[in-house]
């Protein structure tokens, strides 16, 4: 599976409910920290794409194919 990070902009200038929306082939997502290697954001749930809260800024991750992952590890750089 091929997942984007793209930034979508500053959390005090784009404010999102929840900040999360779940890409509906991921039942399961961990958010995890390259430097630390500790996980920011556990995700179950369903949705279009993918926009998580991590320090000042909001990212949205964008699946690219049609595989329906159970859970998915993502790595912020």
């Amino acid at each position: 599976m091929k997942v984007s990070l793209m930034p979508v902009g500053d959390i005090d200038t784009v404010v999102k409910d929840a900040g999360v929306a779940i890409h509906e082939n991921i039942s399961n997502l961990n958010v995890i920290d390259e430097k630390t290697g500790g996980i920011i954001l556990f995700i179950t749930a369903s949705g279009r794409d993918i926009v998580i809260q991590s320090k000042k800024k909001l990212i949205r991750l964008v699946v690219h194919d049609s595989e329906r992952p159970s859970q998915t590890d993502i790595i912020l750089r």
